[in-house]
């Protein structure tokens, strides 16, 4: 007998529905007893915990899951059945399609690109039809007419329910389906008197399906929360499957009188047809909290907010707290863990995310990227080798035996490292490009046995708790990893004899992980309780934090399906087994309803204002819905800057670890950070400009150092730009390990050009190019690349090759339109001005400079000298003078890249040019004119940029803008100024961040910069 009760009290008073319906049951001595099913593990716990103080016992009760209930009916009836993970299933789908491609029965689905999300997809199609209990065979009749696709996914689908029958396999809709035929040849019923089936909101046709087949059998009583009856889209729960008896339950009274909250206002006139007046004032039982900053801010004013809650009263225990959010509870558990609050969740994450997932996959991900630098120096990371600075300066190998060698000639000094890089090599030897499945999944296995690979993993007695933690985790989901692999083996050697590419194994492997889920290890502390919206649904706690209601996340909705769409499935009969969008909708609404009615005493609602990056979002619709309701005074906004120091603050020791020692420890590392922090806090109230501002005795030894010789000019173009980069480059002189290329960068190319330029002016110094000797010009710079250009390496490898031969090729076509344009140039001017000075030094710049280079230094001083701001001396080396007979010079810097501004350039930003100039009239030529002073682009092959007198057009110059007497003069005063202003900066120690916005485009000390994390605090304020 089948049967249904409605109860609007349900999930408030389970121990008062348990004394009306079925409180004798379990007490009756012998016979059968009852059994009490759920849809969820959260409120099973929690109908234990409700009953078991009310009642003393059990009495031989059991309280199961959906799932538990069938594993025992097939642990009786069908003992050689195998279970199907969900990575599994998407390994035999794609199997199952394969078999199908290669007959020629699946056009359509066989042009598909066959990548881990298309069989995902496939799977989630084949799920729906399994939940809506169709038969291959009856689906298969239902799309004789439809579309070619449908008809594809028909055949897929018997194809896949046949290879779960041949190899006794089944995944969990089946294993619903096998159990319900299976019930009547299970002894369990002998046992049981009554079903009691409490705290579903709708079951599936398979589900009830399922219940119809046990009615048969014993009693079973399907009991829904009716407290959403008569409100506003909220879906009732149904029983599709014909008209059963149902009751509705009587209200329990409660066991004491509750006052009239504005909580308990909302959980009555939310959605209602016709809500009460609303309080004229709000009360501390609900408050809405909007954050700026994203979910990580939102999270910390939560943490602070708990504690308050928490050290306020006394009698408020962290389980009586319970904090629901759509957010990855994994995140959530690490910012709330960090207060030092107690935690308790059940939380799991894709095991493709696990470090030991990541080292399965690199040996495979190696031989895919043809030995790429980066996944080959991962790869050696996994199999144990510390990596030497040395191995950043390698050239890039395209080969596994120049990796071979290049490796043997770098270890070749270390037995125990030769002999490590000997065996991950030999290892990487054994991948084909095409195998068999069962090839490749015995590889992994061997990959996983690796000894190397296990030091990375298992646990060091020496290390540290956190550390020693992560290790032990690790090395269990290895044991899971080669279980995984071993199953996948047995079902790939059985179907899948034939060859595939690796990159198809790679895609599958990685599908299959990225399915499986395991469990996070987590504290057993009895702490705050950390739900899914989901999982809220039924429970009930003193408090109750709602978190994340932004648009996007909350109502979750998921995509639309591929191939059995909603416009497709609502035309044929069976349209109601397939839920539309809307009906997904109301259940959401539904869903927020009860993690709304969770709340007994206090209910915090939270979203976010801002997300990370300070552009606006929006609250979800609900959060409209509830603030409607609810008087003035219950939103309030929270802002940041007080949660930064309990966001990095490490948590506190766990509970359990009470060594005087251990918590000394742990609060000695806490009041360190927390003394840091505040001291940047400090700092930073004196505004943005403050940041990177060093001590004065600091500054003592800077100046120290800064007497002993000049200071480059580019060293002070540098610090125009980013002090901070400026202190990292040329004090701390940290080297960013960078990746090899295999051709020359864009600095190394530069560099090139110079040397050639350099060579082949030195040639015709002083000469005038002619226009009939212009392919002997072109010939010479052609030889000059040719020698000064890279070669191609010693072993072959013609992908190397090709790419030096395009770029001496491209240096080359360069080189030659500066010479044609050289020409074009003093063709314009008359030929009156020739190259002098080539690389031409002062200040004690004498490598690979000219001849007529000085020791002396550029001096520079303000109108205002004074004791405490010494000379500013520099040094540096010109690219190229140009001079006149008359006494006229021209200075010339080859830029390769973008050369910088007229603007930068007047403002005194840029200081090369002008300073290149002084230096010359007072170190070279004193007794010269200056005519102009220009970056000459080697790519855009033109000079007119840079500064200009008057009288150059008069040269023949044909260039705009060119300065005034007064312009020109004022040009070289703001280049000394500035000069001598950053010049004194550096002395005094003060390396702030680049102003907002003007940060570089690229920035080789990105990793270590605060600016992105503490360099906003002006940005912040100004909003």
């Amino acid at each position: 007998m089948l049967q249904i009760i409605r109860d609007p009290d349900l999930y408030r008073n389970p121990v008062g529905f348990m004394e009306n319906y079925a409180g004798d049951e379990w007490r009756e001595a012998g016979g059968k007893k009852p059994v009490f099913l759920f849809p969820t593990q959260t409120l099973l716990e929690y109908w234990e915990e409700q009953l078991l103080p009310a009642f003393g016992s059990w009495g031989g009760a059991r309280f199961l899951l959906i799932d538990a209930l069938v594993r025992d009916i097939l642990e009786e009836t069908r003992t050689g059945l195998a279970e199907l993970t969900s990575g599994g299933s998407v390994l035999l789908l794609r199997l199952v399609a394969d078999a199908l491609a290669r007959k020629g029965k699946t056009p359509y689905l066989a042009q598909a690109s066959p990548t881990p999300g298309f069989y995902e997809a496939l799977r989630r199609e084949i799920l729906l039809l399994k939940r809506a209990a169709l038969e291959p065979s009856a689906f298969l009749n239902l799309v004789q007419s439809a579309s070619p696709p449908l008809q594809e996914l028909a055949l897929v689908y018997a194809e896949y329910q046949q290879t779960l029958k041949r190899q006794h396999l089944a995944d969990t809709e089946e294993k619903l389906r096998l159990a319900t035929m299976e019930i009547v040849n299970a002894s369990c019923w002998q046992k049981i008197g009554h079903l009691w089936v409490i705290g579903f909101t709708d079951f599936t046709p398979q589900q009830e399906n399922f219940f119809h087949q046990i009615s048969q059998l014993v009693k079973v009583t399907i009991v829904f929360d009716h407290s959403g009856a008569g409100r506003q889209g909220l879906p009732l729960p149904t029983w599709r499957r014909g008209a059963l008896k149902e009751e509705v339950a009587g209200l329990h009274p409660p066991k004491k009188t509750e006052t009239r909250t504005t909580l308990a206002y909302l959980q009555g006139a939310l959605w209602a047809k016709e809500p009460a007046p609303a309080p004229v004032r709000a009360d501390a039982s609900i408050k809405l909290s909007t954050v700026k900053g994203g979910y990580r801010w939102e999270l910390a004013a939560l943490a602070r907010t708990l504690q308050r809650l928490l050290a306020a009263d006394p009698g408020l225990t962290p389980d009586q707290i319970g904090v629901v959010t759509p957010y990855p509870l994994d995140q959530v558990y690490q910012i709330l863990s960090a207060a030092g609050l107690p935690l308790s969740a059940q939380m799991s994450t894709p095991l493709l995310e696990e470090p030991s997932a990541q080292a399965l996959l690199q040996p495979f991900r190696v031989i895919l990227s043809d030995f790429e630098w980066g996944e080959m120096t991962k790869f050696l990371r996994w199999g144990g080798l510390i990596l030497e600075p040395q191995l950043y300066q390698l050239e890039p190998a395209a080969s596994l035996p120049e990796w071979q060698a290049k490796l043997t000639n770098l270890y070749a000094a270390d037995e125990e490292k030769k002999k490590l890089c000997q065996t991950l090599v030999d290892f990487l030897t054994q991948i084909p490009a095409q195998g068999s499945y069962a090839q490749y999944f015995q590889l992994g296995l061997a990959w996983l046995n690796q000894p190397y690979l296990l030091r990375n993993f298992l646990p060091q007695p020496k290390a540290a708790e956190p550390a020693l933690h992560a290790r032990f985790f690790q090395t269990s989901l290895l044991g899971r990893l080669r279980i995984l692999l071993q199953k996948n083996l047995t079902l790939t050697a059985a179907l899948a004899p034939q060859e595939v590419k690796l990159e198809d194994f790679y895609f599958t492997l990685e599908a299959i992980l990225a399915r499986e889920l395991c469990p996070r290890p987590t504290s057993w502390v009895n702490g705050i309780r950390l739900l899914t919206p989901a999982e809220a649904r039924g429970v009930n706690f003193r408090i109750t934090c709602i978190v994340g209601l932004n648009e996007g996340l909350f109502p979750h909705l998921t995509a639309e399906r591929w191939l059995l769409r909603e416009e497709t499935t609502q035309n044929w009969p069976l349209a109601n087994v397939f839920p539309t969008n809307l009906q997904q909708l109301s259940r959401e609404r539904l869903l927020f309803y009860y993690m709304i009615k969770t709340a007994r005493e206090k209910l915090i609602l939270s979203c976010c204002r801002t997300d990370e990056e300070g552009r606006p979002v929006n609250p979800c619709s609900f959060w409209h819905d509830v603030e409607r309701l609810l008087p003035p005074g219950c939103v309030s906004q929270e802002e940041p800057e007080g949660q930064r120091m309990q966001l990095l603050l490490p948590p506190k020791p766990p509970v359990g670890i009470n060594t005087k020692k251990t918590r000394h420890s742990w609060e000695e590392i806490r009041n360190e950070i927390s003394q840091k922090i505040q001291a940047e806090e400090v700092r930073r109230r004196a505004g943005r400009s403050r940041n990177g501002f060093l001590g004065p005795g600091e500054a003592q030894l800077i100046q120290a150092k800064l007497g002993e010789a000049p200071i480059s000019i580019s060293a002070l173009e540098e610090y125009a730009t980013c002090p901070f980069a400026y202190f990292c480059r040329r004090w701390l002189r940290l080297k960013p390990l960078t990746v090899p290329e295999p051709v020359p960068s864009r600095l190394e190319e530069g560099s090139i050009a110079h040397g050639i330029l350099n060579q082949f002016f030195k040639r015709h110094r002083g000469k005038v190019l002619s226009r009939n000797h212009f392919h002997e010009y072109a010939n010479e710079i052609a030889a000059l690349v040719e020698r000064l250009y890279p070669a191609a390496p010693a072993s072959p490898n013609q992908v190397q090759q090709n790419l030096l031969a395009l770029g001496r090729e491209n240096l080359t076509a360069i080189l030659t339109r500066v010479i044609k344009e050289e020409i074009s140039w003093q063709e314009q001017t008359g030929g009156r001005f020739t190259p002098r000075y080539l690389e031409l030094g002062f200040g004690g710049m004498q490598k690979e400079a000219d001849g007529a280079s000085t020791p002396d230094p550029l001096t520079l001083e303000t109108e205002d000298p004074s004791p405490d701001r010494p000379l500013l001396r520099l040094w540096g080396k010109i690219d190229r003078v140009d001079t006149a007979s008359a006494g006229n010079f021209i200075v010339y810097d080859y830029k390769s890249g973008t050369p910088p501004t007229k603007t930068g350039i007047m403002k005194g930003k840029d200081l090369q040019l002008p300073l290149y100039l002084l230096a010359v009239s007072r170190l070279f030529l004193p007794a010269g004119h200056p005519v102009g002073a220009s970056y000459y682009s080697l790519r855009q092959t033109h000079r007119l940029g840079g500064i200009w007198r008057q009288e150059a057009l008069d040269f023949g110059v044909k260039v705009k803008g060119a300065c005034t007497e007064e312009e020109w003069v004022k040009v070289l005063d703001n280049a000394v100024q500035s000069a001598v202003g950053l010049f004194d900066g550096i002395r005094r120690g003060h390396f702030p961040f680049a102003p907002p916005g003007e940060c570089p485009s690229y920035c080789e000390f990105r990793t270590v910069c605060r600016q992105q994390i503490w360099g906003r605090e002006g940005e912040t304020h100004a909003e």
